[in-house]
C-alpha cells in the first residue's frame, strides 16, 4: 500500500506522536470540489463556510491550538456523552470533523459499535506500519493466521496506547468489496463523496488517554 501523508486528527496535530500522524495511506482522487451536500458528522456538511461554523452556539476560533482556520465547539452530545468538537477548513470550506473525550472502555466500545453500523473497518494504525486488512485477509493462507495477526497488532497498539481503527462508509464501497485486494484498490473504486472515519485511542504527554473520532471524505465529491 502506497503512503501519503494526510492532514489527520486536528486534535493530534499538536499532541500525537509523529508515527500516528502518518495514519493512513489513502488514494485520494484529485482535489476537493466545491461544497456539496455531503454530511461529515450530524449537520456539519463538507464545504461548510468557516463563518457559518463560527455562528454555531459555543463555537470559537482555536487556530492557536490546532492550526490556521480551526474552529472548536466544547461539550456537544454524542452517544450520551460530552465531546469536544474540532473543525478543520481549507479555502473551500469544512474538510474534517473530529471529536474527543476522555477514555473510558465502555465509551470506546460504543463508539466502535456506532461506526460499525455504517462503516467497514479497513485499516489498523499504530506506531507500526499500517495494517491493510483487505490485503491481510486476501493474502493470508488461512483465516486463522489473518485473525491472529490482526489481534496481535491491535493488542500491541492498545498496550502502547496509540491505536487507530480506520473505516470507509459502506454505501460508497459495497460494490467494490469483493474485487478489491487492498485499501488502495478499494478507494480507486469508491464512490465520490465516500466518508472515511477513524476511531483513535490517544495517550497524550500529560499521561491522559483520549478517544478521538474523525470524519472526512476518502474521495472528494
Amino acid at each position: 500500500m502506497s503512503t501519503t501523508a494526510l492532514p489527520f486528527l486536528p486534535f493530534c496535530a499538536a499532541r500525537c506522536s509523529a508515527a500516528l500522524l502518518l495514519v493512513l495511506a489513502l488514494l485520494l482522487q484529485g482535489t476537493p470540489a466545491p461544497a456539496q451536500e455531503h454530511s461529515l458528522f450530524q449537520d456539519y456538511q463538507y464545504g461548510m463556510p468557516r463563518s457559518q461554523a463560527l455562528e454555531r452556539p459555543g463555537a470559537y476560533d482555536c487556530a492557536d491550538l490546532l492550526g490556521s482556520g480551526a474552529v472548536c465547539v466544547n461539550g456537544i452530545r454524542f452517544l450520551d456523552r460530552g465531546w469536544d468538537l474540532d473543525l478543520t477548513f481549507n479555502n473551500q470550506g469544512l474538510t474534517s470533523v473530529s471529536l474527543r473525550t476522555p477514555f473510558e472502555r465502555s465509551v470506546y466500545a460504543r463508539a466502535f459499535a456506532a461506526l460499525d453500523e455504517r462503516f467497514e473497518l479497513v485499516v489498523l494504525q499504530s506506531a507500526r506500519p499500517p495494517l491493510d486488512l483487505l490485503h491481510l485477509w486476501h493474502s493470508a493462507p488461512h483465516s486463522g493466521l489473518a485473525s491472529r495477526q490482526m489481534t496481535e497488532y491491535e493488542a500491541q497498539g492498545m498496550e502502547e496506547r496509540e491505536l487507530a481503527y480506520v473505516f470507509l462508509e459502506r454505501t460508497g464501497i459495497h460494490h467494490a468489496m469483493d474485487e478489491a485486494r487492498s485499501v488502495s484498490e478499494l478507494l480507486a473504486r469508491a464512490d465520490p463523496g465516500t466518508r472515511q472515519a477513524a476511531l483513535v485511542l490517544h495517550h497524550d504527554p500529560d499521561d491522559r488517554d483520549w478517544i478521538v473520532l474523525q470524519f472526512d471524505l476518502a474521495r472528494a465529491p
